[in-house]
């Protein structure tokens, strides 16, 4: 039986320290067109030319019926035409439909959800304010479509941010034109709702660049307006208050929190306009700080329904323990089509899905690319951080240190980045070291295993003790051990689910479920545990950390005295050799290590001569009992000190 783990409700009225509340609006929240209206449509193959857009058209011989209107699924409210020929179906077809606004200059913005199959564009009051799956330039009534709309698309609703501005006072008029991909096509659909909104259009959200005295708050507007930041040790939020303007051309807005104090909890609250939006984080942990929790997961893209559930749970171990409430790593596809601004819109800051957007305003989110992030342009436009090149970075955050990889530019043999990677592992001093990426190198099916990843990410990974490579790509949990190194593939984050196989090379355990995974860390001790949307634990296990482990008995030796070379062969199996050279006369202890810090085998120890020494070490522990495949440690430990060096069995 799965153990549940405590949980409080997913709803926002536990959460109301962590909620996103949006307070003092000057207007009341609107839909002006409700999903399911009843449309005035035009199904007979006509050109319609230009004047059906406008509100003075006289559409009096047109049908009507009730959304969702069209063909061909089974779902329809209302069927539409298609022609006497159905090898030969009409391409366009028109709908209409007239709604009043007292005052449009109440509404701060107008938010637009289409589900159109196959294309569509969208005129509010004769002007274009929606193109969807459409060519680029004039359309008639013989434009195809730019593809087929197939599976969960056909249902899906994509949204647009439109200006209150081309309202006016009295009777409006939305115009649709819905287009076939080709005449051959078996169905047509659409519905369409049209919503008041305030100036807040994504955000705020939490994005940590590596301080632990500041944390980067992001948001994004309708339109230009100043903004407000206050920010507090509680909710007075009277630590700090500043305006903010816009960057870029796209009504953006960031400001950088600083002066905080290590692990402690903020307050703040974003003004724009009439809009009031609140929330809370915690400042990254002290360096030296030997404990740290923290959620992983990915694969959020397409279901943002599903993906709400997970943040969610999510949400509700924040309730239960707040020293989760520090950072979120997302592996990727974070959206279905990262080029397009309107999943950006619909699947990931849609206001709708409440617990989303309190997840994002109530912890830094430090996302790494996926494939569905396409070209990168706009995850690097809603998620900027101090990136080393492309979209590849690292950042330290208590007793961890965190790699980011981006696999869409080269991490081959002689790459700038992976020779970054190498450099970046080498030189980190936190005992505790990730790396996440999105696809996997060891994962249960669906998209094959990664041979990059194998061959170029996991040397170092053994080389430099990293404890876990996350990844996702693939939309279940799974997790595999390979020589000392975790890979946990956490894809079900809202994607549609894949089933895993448990046959697959070093693959442990695997579940086909929704879910997000808690980190925890206790000084050497790590407990990662799985959790899907129901509270149930679907996979925990513990490690002990093998940098922080081995003891170490004094100082470095001098540089000259001694030297223990990397043993060859490495990997090994049955056997490899062990040099090292020493300058004088020692009193030597020469111990193999497990990854736990536990002696499995003491190789020399005496008095040696000054010399080049070599001994044998035949993958057996000091009662000649086969150990098992992983990483080891060679220590040479002197009375100046002591070196080691790692070594990989693979049996």
């Amino acid at each position: 039986m799965r153990r549940v783990e405590s949980q409080v409700s997913a709803g926002v009225s536990a959460l109301v320290s962590l909620a996103v509340l949006l307070v003092g609006l000057s207007f009341a929240e609107e839909c002006l067109v409700p999903v399911g209206s009843t449309w005035k449509y035009m199904d007979d193959g006509s050109d319609q030319g230009s004047l059906w857009r406008e509100v003075g058209f006289d559409d009096g011989s047109w049908a009507a019926g009730a959304a969702q209107l069209g063909y061909g699924d089974g779902d329809e409210v209302t069927v539409v035409g298609y022609g006497p020929d159905p090898g030969n179906k009409f391409v366009t077809t028109y709908f209409r439909h007239n709604f009043n606004v007292a005052d449009p200059s109440l509404y701060g913005g107008l938010l637009l959800r289409l589900l159109r199959d196959d294309g569509a564009v969208v005129y509010l009051n004769g002007t274009e304010v929606a193109r969807s799956n459409m060519p680029a330039g004039p359309t008639n009534y013989l434009t195809l479509a730019s593809s087929a709309v197939s599976g969960g698309n056909e249902d899906a609703f994509f949204h647009y941010f439109v200006s209150a501005a081309y309202l006016v006072a009295g009777t409006n008029v939305l115009t649709v034109e819905i287009h076939q991909s080709s005449v051959t096509s078996s169905d047509i659909s659409f519905d369409l709702e049209l919503r008041t909104t305030g100036l807040m259009r994504k955000g705020p959200y939490l994005v940590y660049e590596g301080d632990n005295t500041e944390m980067c708050l992001m948001w994004q507007l309708h339109s230009t307006a100043a903004c407000t930041v206050e920010w507090g040790p509680d909710t007075l939020c009277s630590s700090g208050s500043v305006p903010t303007s816009e960057y870029g051309p796209d009504h953006q807005h960031a400001y950088t929190v600083t002066g905080l104090v290590p692990s402690a909890k903020y307050f703040y609250r974003v003004i724009a306009g009439s809009d009031t939006c609140t929330g809370s984080f915690r400042a990254g942990p002290s360096s030296d700080s030997a404990t740290l929790k923290f959620i992983a997961y990915g694969d959020t893209r397409t279901y943002p329904s599903d993906h709400d559930q997970v943040a969610g749970g999510i949400l509700s171990t924040y309730a239960a323990d707040e020293e989760f409430q520090t950072l979120v790593l997302n592996v990727g596809d974070l959206v279905g089509d990262g080029d397009e601004e309107s999943n950006w819109d619909s699947q990931f800051f849609d206001p709708t899905y409440s617990n989303i957007q309190t997840l994002l305003a109530s912890a830094p989110y430090q996302a790494a690319m996926g494939n569905h992030e396409g070209s990168g342009v706009l995850f690097t436009k809603y998620f900027a951080y101090p990136f080393v090149s492309n979209r590849y970075w690292s950042f330290d955050y208590g007793p961890a240190h965190f790699v980011v990889v981006d696999q869409y530019t080269s991490y081959g043999p002689g790459s700038a980045q992976l020779d970054w990677i190498e450099d970046d592992l080498a030189s980190t001093t936190r005992p505790w070291r990730f790396v996440y990426l999105h696809e996997p190198g060891w994962s249960a099916g669906g998209h094959g295993n990664n041979a990059d990843v194998q061959a170029y990410i996991q040397p170092l990974c053994e080389e430099h003790g990293v404890s876990i490579l996350f990844a996702g790509h693939n939309h279940y949990y799974a997790r595999a051990e390979v020589n000392g190194v975790r890979h946990i593939t956490t894809g079900g984050g809202g994607a549609p689910l894949y089933t895993p196989g448990v046959s697959y090379p070093n693959v442990v355990t695997t579940a086909m479920e929704y879910h997000y995974c808690k980190i925890e860390i206790d000084h050497d001790m790590l407990t990662l545990t799985a959790v899907n949307t129901a509270g149930e634990v679907i996979d925990e296990c513990t490690m002990e950390n093998q940098v922080v482990s081995v003891p170490e008995p004094g100082p470095g030796i001098p540089s000259g005295t001694v030297v223990l070379h990397t043993a060859l062969p490495n990997p090994f199996n049955p056997s490899t050799r062990i040099v090292f050279l020493l300058e004088k006369r020692e009193d030597i202890v020469l111990r193999v290590y497990d990854t736990s810090g536990r002696t499995v085998r003491t190789l020399v120890s005496g008095w040696r001569e000054a010399d080049r020494h070599e001994v044998v070490w035949d993958g057996r522990d000091n009662e000649g009992r086969l150990l098992a495949s992983g990483v080891y440690l060679c220590k040479l430990e002197t009375p100046d000190g002591c070196e080691s060096k790692k070594v990989v069995l693979l049996r």
